[in-house]
């Protein structure tokens, strides 16, 4: 029978098996007990309550727990909101979408990031861009890696030039790599060593061949502070008095199929008239024996005195530069000469790859700057330029680049006793423009497609635009028409002028509308429309330009032909988001500039069917909108753009943020306890804190010495019960057991919220 003991003695965990004793007196019978000393037998308890009490099992004895110093509690983990985060310790991240368009599988291939203050926010970096990483997810690893990178210029008011070597660019398909930033702790990695086949900024003592007056300066440079030199330091000069030369000649690298040489330099040289003098010259070379000259100047250009930049296509697989400069003769020797400063040689296909700055993302939100579409699934009637959104409102639709005519725009001529009526009989009627007379049409450039009609017959060019629009959201349409025409006098063409020339088919009234006259002297004819349904059937619009003259021959010419459109709405709808451990969404935004009379509406969309979720308005998204009432894992941002005036809305960036979850469970096991003698134990209990939705629960292990530990099990005995009420006796089958530990496990139903364990003890009696 246990024994109702009065002297309390209570052990707090450390990272030795028995840790600390407390006497608390009492009253009650003694009873002496082997302890390493001797105390009153009387109910011992064992508490856990500070952080290094529930650490003190390591690691390997916990899984999804986290411990808090302060108050020294246990709570569940939090997921990642991302699958994949390369390191917690930066905050942001910004999605950078890579199209290869060469045709050819790219491995280290150097691509240069833009970045402005309306597609990126400064304020988020370290001042210097020194917190920057880059990362491309590695399909073999399962594991986003680093990529090397070197910063040209950083300019947070302005234009930054960042190059990052790529580790692999698919044939004609799309790749994501990731820029980090927001970490202030973070040194700078800009290394274009790291990132380039070759590179030199001459700051750090590469070994070059030099021969004749090169040599590394301080006198000028680009970048900070030393360049190569063609002259002297004494004198500023090359004017030795003599005819002289020298060469400049890299170290070996590693020659590629295709690479350019690029880097800045500064060149003063004689300029009195003659050429041929103080020459010039870059040659790359295999085998270091035999040069090839890739580029050359002389005395016929001086240059003038600014840093310039140079890109040059090399020679297959060079794998040296020779810089070369000869004054030729002793006369007019007396200039600066040749600097070269930040040489670099990089991979080169043509067309290069196309880059797109994609959404920010944090491990909690989402945010797209508009840096590109690489975040836009679909858009309508928009542009996205330079970190904005905006309704388009000059969507030029001309016979540029048209390669299917049957189903886009076509363009006709005709010679006939009268004009084509109704327009749609254009389609069976007339003969299509040549090859060469579409070519005439693209430009106002004086090249015209010219078509001549016989005596007492009219010249026609009829033109059909197809127009891949909705009517309702087209605001207006501007018709463009530049030509001229001309009538036969003897053997002379004559210009006149040509009433009514210009016409539009009114689909209403189902006849040509005049639109202007054709001038004696070529000019420019803009029309606006805003009745768009009477010039739109089907998506097509009619417009001729015909001459007659009497009863006399004549031409019709054409220069350009365009029509522009404008639009009321428009749309864009961003590509899903799912954060991979979603606990519950927070709020929307919209950074927005709506002149008067535009309007932008926003919705929220569920990704897997795109219907709404929820519309919001545009004051509601200023503020902040809160969408924590979306059960949807997956969504979709809407936003809806109208005007009706000459202004336009402007959307700058939008995102979302949500919060981290909790995992489902996890559980901590505690460092053994020594009671110092075989025990019977009294019962387990604790303090927590418990939303709902939540719940903690026990199990007991125990052993006779450190080895020989039973299962964790719970009141009954089993491994399948667990104490989940505090101060429960403990299973009498532990009895007898030296050493004793728990296993505590949280759970939740709610990823949003955690249980949290502010201590654990466990009661035995010391004899």
């Amino acid at each position: 029978m246990r024994k109702k003991l009065a002297l309390f003695i209570i052990l707090a965990t450390s990272a030795s098996f028995i840790g600390s004793v407390y006497l608390h007196a009492e009253q009650h019978a003694e009873m002496a007990i082997q302890y390493g000393f001797s105390v009153a037998g009387k109910l011992i308890k064992w508490i856990t309550t500070t952080q290094a009490d529930f650490e003190c099992s390591g690691e390997a004895n916990r899984q999804y727990i986290d411990t808090q110093s302060s108050p020294g509690d246990v709570i569940l983990e939090k997921k990642e909101a991302w699958q994949s985060w390369w390191n917690s310790s930066w905050r942001y991240r910004l999605r950078i979408e890579i199209k290869e368009n060469s045709g050819s599988n790219l491995t280290d291939y150097q691509v240069l990031i833009n970045l402005t203050p309306k597609t990126f926010n400064y304020s988020k970096a370290k001042p210097d861009g020194g917190d920057l990483r880059f990362t491309q997810y590695n399909l073999s690893s399962g594991n986003e890696e680093e990529l090397p990178y070197w910063i040209e210029v950083w300019n947070t008011s302005g234009i930054s030039k960042i190059w990052v070597k790529v580790k692999k660019l698919d044939a004609n398909t799309k790749a994501t790599i990731y820029m980090y930033y927001g970490n202030n702790a973070a040194e700078g990695k800009s290394n274009g060593t790291a990132t380039f086949e070759f590179f030199d900024d001459f700051e750090n003592g590469l070994t070059w061949y030099e021969d004749g007056l090169w040599h590394t300066t301080s006198k000028k440079w680009n970048s900070y502070n030393h360049s190569k030199w063609y002259g002297m330091e004494a004198t500023n000069n090359y004017d030795t008095g003599s005819q002289n030369s020298g060469n400049l000649i890299s170290p070996e690298f590693n020659g590629v199929e295709s690479a350019k040489l690029e880097l800045w330099f500064w060149r003063e040289v004689e300029n009195v008239g003659w050429s041929g003098y103080d020459q010039t010259i870059i040659y790359d070379s295999q085998d270091n024996i035999t040069w090839n000259q890739i580029w050359y100047n002389d005395s016929s250009d001086a240059s003038g005195a600014i840093w310039k930049f140079l890109s040059i296509q090399m020679t297959p697989y060079a794998r040296y530069i020779r810089f070369y400069f000869d004054t030729v003769d002793e006369f007019f020797n007396n200039y600066w000469g040749w600097f070269i400063d930040d040489l670099r040689i990089r991979k080169y296909v043509n067309p290069e790859p196309t880059i797109n700055l994609g959404e920010e993302e944090t491990q909690y939100s989402w945010l797209d700057y508009f840096g590109g579409d690489a975040a836009i699934e679909k858009k309508a009637y928009v542009k996205i330029n330079d970190g904005d959104v905006y309704i388009e409102n000059e969507k030029i639709l001309d016979f540029l680049g048209i390669t299917n005519p049957s189903v886009s725009h076509v363009a006709k001529y005709d010679v006939d006793d009268d004009v084509i009526e109704p327009a749609t009989s254009f389609n069976s009627t007339g003969v299509e423009f040549s090859t060469t007379h579409y070519t005439r049409i693209y430009y106002s450039d004086n090249l015209r497609a010219s078509h001549n009609a016989p005596l007492g017959y009219k010249a026609q060019h009829i033109f059909r635009f197809k127009v891949d629009a909705t009517e309702s959201c087209i605001a207006k349409i501007n018709v463009s028409w530049e030509g001229r025409c001309r009538y036969r006098q003897g053997n002379r063409w004559r210009p006149f002028t040509m009433s009514d020339g210009i016409r539009i088919w009114n689909f209403s009234s189902s006849s040509w509308e005049s639109i202007g006259d054709i001038a004696a002297s070529e000019r420019m004819i803009a029309v606006e429309f805003y009745n768009i349904g009477d010039y739109l059937e089907n998506g097509y619009l009619y417009l001729m330009a015909y001459a007659e003259y009497d009863n006399r021959r004549v031409r019709i010419q054409t220069d350009y032909v365009a029509i522009t459109l404008s639009f009321k709405y428009g749309n864009i709808t961003s590509v899903p988001i799912s954060p991979a451990n979603l606990a519950r969404w927070e709020k929307f935004y919209a950074n927005a500039t709506l002149p008067s009379g535009t309007n932008i509406t926003y919705k929220i969309l569920n990704a897997t069917n795109n219907e709404t979720i929820c519309i919001i308005t545009s004051n509601e998204a200023a503020n902040g909108y809160n969408i924590s009432f979306i059960k949807a894992d997956e969504i979709k941002l809407y936003a809806e753009m109208y005007t009706n005036s000459s202004s336009i809305p402007f959307l700058h960036d939008w995102g979302i943020s949500w919060m981290e979850g909790y995992y489902e469970n996890g559980y901590l096991i505690s460092c053994p306890h020594d009671t110092g003698n075989a025990t019977d134990y009294a019962n387990i209990s604790w303090n927590a804190t418990l939303p709902s939705g939540t719940q903690i629960k026990f199990q007991i292990s125990t052993a006779p010495n450190v080895i020989s530990w039973t299962e964790f099990l719970g009141p009954d005995g089993s491994n399948s019960s667990y104490y989940n009420i505090s101060d429960t006796d403990i299973w009498n089958g532990h009895d007898g057991d030296r050493y004793i530990r728990y296993k505590v496990y949280l759970e939740t139903s709610d990823a949003s919220k955690t249980p949290v364990l502010h201590d654990v003890t466990i009661a035995y009696y010391g004899g």
